[in-house]
Protein backbone atom coordinates (compact mmCIF):
# COMPACT_ATOMS: atom_id res chain seq x y z
CA UNK A 1 0.00 0.00 0.00
CA UNK A 2 1.32 3.44 -0.90
CA UNK A 3 1.58 6.26 1.58
CA UNK A 4 -1.35 8.73 1.25
CA UNK A 5 0.80 11.56 -0.03
CA UNK A 6 2.56 9.47 -2.64
CA UNK A 7 -0.70 7.85 -3.69
CA UNK A 8 -2.15 11.28 -4.39
CA UNK A 9 0.87 12.40 -6.42
CA UNK A 10 1.14 9.12 -8.30
CA UNK A 11 -2.60 9.10 -8.88
CA UNK A 12 -2.39 12.54 -10.41
CA UNK A 13 0.08 11.20 -12.95
CA UNK A 14 -2.05 8.17 -13.74
CA UNK A 15 -5.07 10.45 -14.21
CA UNK A 16 -3.20 12.70 -16.66
CA UNK A 17 -4.95 12.50 -20.05
CA UNK A 18 -3.07 11.11 -23.02
CA UNK A 19 -1.97 13.35 -25.86
CA UNK A 20 -5.04 14.53 -27.77
CA UNK A 21 -7.45 13.92 -24.91
CA UNK A 22 -9.31 16.67 -23.12
CA UNK A 23 -8.16 17.44 -19.59
CA UNK A 24 -10.72 16.75 -16.82
CA UNK A 25 -12.98 19.64 -15.90
CA UNK A 26 -12.50 19.24 -12.16
CA UNK A 27 -9.98 21.71 -10.72
CA UNK A 28 -6.95 20.52 -8.80
CA UNK A 29 -7.63 20.79 -5.04
CA UNK A 30 -5.74 23.64 -3.43
CA UNK A 31 -4.27 23.63 0.10
CA UNK A 32 -6.41 25.07 2.85
CA UNK A 33 -5.74 28.65 3.82
CA UNK A 34 -4.08 28.54 7.23
CA UNK A 35 -3.75 31.60 9.40
CA UNK A 36 -0.14 31.78 10.58
CA UNK A 37 0.23 32.06 14.35
CA UNK A 38 1.87 35.16 15.76
CA UNK A 39 5.21 34.64 17.50
CA UNK A 40 7.26 37.01 19.54
CA UNK A 41 9.83 38.52 17.11
CA UNK A 42 12.80 37.32 19.15
CA UNK A 43 11.35 33.82 19.47
CA UNK A 44 10.44 33.76 15.78
CA UNK A 45 14.02 34.63 14.85
CA UNK A 46 15.32 31.84 17.06
CA UNK A 47 12.82 29.36 15.60
CA UNK A 48 13.86 30.35 12.08
CA UNK A 49 17.49 29.73 13.01
CA UNK A 50 16.54 26.21 14.12
CA UNK A 51 14.53 25.60 10.95
CA UNK A 52 17.37 26.85 8.75
CA UNK A 53 19.73 24.34 10.37
CA UNK A 54 17.22 21.50 10.10
CA UNK A 55 16.44 22.29 6.46
CA UNK A 56 19.34 24.20 4.85
CA UNK A 57 18.71 25.66 1.38
CA UNK A 58 19.10 22.99 -1.28
CA UNK A 59 18.22 20.06 1.02
CA UNK A 60 14.96 19.23 -0.75
CA UNK A 61 16.60 19.13 -4.17
CA UNK A 62 19.40 16.94 -2.80
CA UNK A 63 16.90 14.49 -1.29
CA UNK A 64 14.91 14.23 -4.52
CA UNK A 65 18.08 13.61 -6.51
CA UNK A 66 19.09 10.61 -4.43
CA UNK A 67 19.27 7.44 -6.58
CA UNK A 68 16.65 5.60 -4.53
CA UNK A 69 14.24 8.44 -3.82
CA UNK A 70 10.99 6.60 -3.12
CA UNK A 71 8.71 9.48 -4.06
CA UNK A 72 10.38 9.78 -7.44
CA UNK A 73 10.19 6.01 -7.87
CA UNK A 74 6.46 6.13 -7.17
CA UNK A 75 5.97 8.92 -9.70
CA UNK A 76 7.89 6.94 -12.31
CA UNK A 77 5.84 3.85 -11.54
CA UNK A 78 2.60 5.81 -11.86
CA UNK A 79 3.57 7.25 -15.24
CA UNK A 80 4.90 3.95 -16.57
CA UNK A 81 1.70 2.13 -15.58
CA UNK A 82 -0.62 4.67 -17.22
CA UNK A 83 -1.30 2.43 -20.27
CA UNK A 84 -2.29 -0.44 -17.97
CA UNK A 85 -4.53 1.70 -15.76
CA UNK A 86 -6.16 3.32 -18.79
CA UNK A 87 -6.73 -0.01 -20.57
CA UNK A 88 -8.27 -1.62 -17.48
CA UNK A 89 -10.53 1.37 -16.88
CA UNK A 90 -11.71 1.58 -20.49
CA UNK A 91 -12.61 -2.12 -20.56
CA UNK A 92 -14.24 -2.27 -17.11
CA UNK A 93 -11.75 -4.80 -15.77
CA UNK A 94 -10.16 -4.99 -12.32
CA UNK A 95 -6.56 -5.38 -11.27
CA UNK A 96 -5.53 -7.38 -8.19
CA UNK A 97 -4.43 -5.28 -5.25
CA UNK A 98 -0.66 -4.82 -5.15
CA UNK A 99 1.18 -6.72 -2.45
CA UNK A 100 -1.68 -9.14 -1.63
CA UNK A 101 -0.44 -12.12 -3.59
CA UNK A 102 3.19 -11.30 -4.01
CA UNK A 103 4.74 -9.00 -6.64
CA UNK A 104 2.37 -7.20 -9.04
CA UNK A 105 3.18 -9.60 -11.88
CA UNK A 106 -0.20 -9.03 -13.58
CA UNK A 107 0.58 -5.35 -14.05
CA UNK A 108 4.10 -6.07 -15.27
CA UNK A 109 2.90 -8.63 -17.81
CA UNK A 110 0.14 -6.32 -19.03
CA UNK A 111 2.65 -3.51 -19.38
CA UNK A 112 4.98 -5.70 -21.45
CA UNK A 113 2.08 -6.43 -23.83
CA UNK A 114 0.74 -2.87 -24.06
CA UNK A 115 4.12 -1.12 -24.05
CA UNK A 116 6.91 -3.30 -25.47
CA UNK A 117 9.31 -0.34 -25.09
CA UNK A 118 8.56 0.06 -21.38
CA UNK A 119 12.13 -0.69 -20.27
CA UNK A 120 13.59 1.88 -22.64
CA UNK A 121 10.83 4.31 -21.66
CA UNK A 122 11.76 3.80 -18.01
CA UNK A 123 15.37 4.84 -18.66
CA UNK A 124 14.17 7.93 -20.53
CA UNK A 125 11.47 9.15 -18.15
CA UNK A 126 13.31 8.46 -14.88
CA UNK A 127 15.78 11.37 -15.07
CA UNK A 128 13.11 13.74 -16.43
CA UNK A 129 10.66 13.02 -13.61
CA UNK A 130 13.42 13.13 -11.01
CA UNK A 131 14.68 16.54 -12.16
CA UNK A 132 11.23 18.08 -12.53
CA UNK A 133 10.04 16.71 -9.19
CA UNK A 134 13.18 18.10 -7.55
CA UNK A 135 12.56 21.52 -9.11
CA UNK A 136 8.88 21.55 -8.07
CA UNK A 137 9.61 20.49 -4.50
CA UNK A 138 12.60 22.82 -4.14
CA UNK A 139 10.43 25.78 -5.14
CA UNK A 140 8.33 25.14 -2.02
CA UNK A 141 11.28 24.65 0.32
CA UNK A 142 11.18 28.22 1.75
CA UNK A 143 7.53 27.74 2.73
CA UNK A 144 8.36 24.43 4.38
CA UNK A 145 11.23 26.04 6.27
CA UNK A 146 8.95 28.82 7.52
CA UNK A 147 6.29 26.25 8.50
CA UNK A 148 8.93 24.36 10.51
CA UNK A 149 9.91 27.59 12.24
CA UNK A 150 6.30 28.32 13.19
CA UNK A 151 5.74 24.76 14.37
CA UNK A 152 8.83 24.69 16.58
CA UNK A 153 8.17 28.23 17.76
CA UNK A 154 4.69 27.26 18.92
CA UNK A 155 5.69 24.05 20.64
CA UNK A 156 9.05 24.82 22.23
CA UNK A 157 10.01 27.38 24.83
CA UNK A 158 12.76 29.94 24.25
CA UNK A 159 15.22 27.95 26.36
CA UNK A 160 14.38 24.75 24.47
CA UNK A 161 14.83 26.51 21.13
CA UNK A 162 18.17 27.91 22.28
CA UNK A 163 19.37 24.45 23.35
CA UNK A 164 18.24 22.92 20.06
CA UNK A 165 19.87 25.71 18.07
CA UNK A 166 23.17 25.17 19.90
CA UNK A 167 23.01 21.42 19.29
CA UNK A 168 22.30 21.84 15.57
CA UNK A 169 25.34 24.11 15.31
CA UNK A 170 27.60 21.23 16.39
CA UNK A 171 28.97 18.60 13.97
CA UNK A 172 26.72 16.02 15.63
CA UNK A 173 23.70 18.30 15.25
CA UNK A 174 24.47 18.97 11.60
CA UNK A 175 24.73 15.22 10.98
CA UNK A 176 21.39 14.72 12.72
CA UNK A 177 19.76 17.38 10.52
CA UNK A 178 21.15 15.82 7.33
CA UNK A 179 19.89 12.41 8.38
CA UNK A 180 16.46 13.70 9.39
CA UNK A 181 15.90 15.28 5.99
CA UNK A 182 16.34 11.95 4.22
CA UNK A 183 14.61 9.65 6.72
CA UNK A 184 11.37 9.58 4.72
CA UNK A 185 13.42 8.07 1.90
CA UNK A 186 14.77 5.27 4.09
CA UNK A 187 13.42 1.90 2.97
CA UNK A 188 12.79 0.66 6.51
CA UNK A 189 11.04 3.86 7.58
CA UNK A 190 9.00 3.88 4.37
CA UNK A 191 7.97 0.25 4.87
CA UNK A 192 7.05 0.92 8.50
CA UNK A 193 4.85 3.86 7.46
CA UNK A 194 3.18 1.69 4.83
CA UNK A 195 2.51 -0.90 7.52
CA UNK A 196 1.04 1.81 9.74
CA UNK A 197 -1.19 3.05 6.90
CA UNK A 198 -2.34 -0.52 6.26
CA UNK A 199 -3.16 -0.99 9.95
CA UNK A 200 -5.32 2.16 9.91
CA UNK A 201 -7.07 1.01 6.71
CA UNK A 202 -7.67 -2.46 8.17
CA UNK A 203 -9.25 -0.86 11.24
CA UNK A 204 -11.84 0.94 9.08
CA UNK A 205 -14.58 -1.76 9.32
CA UNK A 206 -14.32 -1.82 13.11
CA UNK A 207 -14.35 1.99 13.15
CA UNK A 208 -17.53 2.08 11.05
CA UNK A 209 -19.19 -0.46 13.32
CA UNK A 210 -18.30 1.51 16.43
CA UNK A 211 -19.35 4.80 14.85
CA UNK A 212 -22.70 3.30 13.83
CA UNK A 213 -23.33 2.30 17.43
CA UNK A 214 -22.13 5.64 18.80
CA UNK A 215 -24.47 7.59 16.50
CA UNK A 216 -27.42 5.17 16.64
CA UNK A 217 -29.52 7.61 18.70
CA UNK A 218 -29.08 10.46 16.20
CA UNK A 219 -31.59 11.16 13.41
CA UNK A 220 -30.82 9.22 10.25
CA UNK A 221 -29.04 11.04 7.43
CA UNK A 222 -31.68 12.35 5.07
CA UNK A 223 -32.27 11.04 1.57
CA UNK A 224 -33.64 12.89 -1.44
CA UNK A 225 -37.19 11.93 -0.55
CA UNK A 226 -36.83 13.59 2.85
CA UNK A 227 -35.99 17.03 1.46
CA UNK A 228 -38.57 19.76 1.12
CA UNK A 229 -38.95 21.64 -2.15
CA UNK A 230 -37.14 24.64 -0.66
CA UNK A 231 -34.27 22.40 0.47
CA UNK A 232 -34.02 20.83 -2.97
CA UNK A 233 -33.83 24.25 -4.54
CA UNK A 234 -31.11 25.23 -2.08
CA UNK A 235 -29.10 22.06 -2.74
CA UNK A 236 -29.32 22.65 -6.49
CA UNK A 237 -28.23 26.26 -5.99
CA UNK A 238 -25.19 25.19 -3.95
CA UNK A 239 -24.21 22.68 -6.62
CA UNK A 240 -24.94 25.10 -9.50
CA UNK A 241 -27.22 22.45 -10.96
CA UNK A 242 -30.66 22.31 -12.53
CA UNK A 243 -33.09 20.98 -9.86
CA UNK A 244 -35.10 19.13 -12.50
CA UNK A 245 -32.01 17.22 -13.63
CA UNK A 246 -30.49 16.83 -10.16
CA UNK A 247 -33.61 15.28 -8.66
CA UNK A 248 -35.05 13.61 -11.76
CA UNK A 249 -34.96 10.22 -10.06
Amino acid sequence: MRSPVIAIIGGALVATPAVGQTAPAEPIPRPLNIVSPKLDPAKAQLARSVAAKLLPPGTTREVFRQPLNLKVADLVHGYLMMPVERFVKEHGAELPEEGVNGPPMVRVQLLQILDPASQTRLRVIGPVIQEMAADAAAAKEPQLREALALAYGQRLSVSELQALDRFLATPEGAAFARTSASLENDLFVFAARQSMDRAVADAAPAMIDRLSKATASLPKIRDTADLSEAERQRVAQLLHADPALLFKN
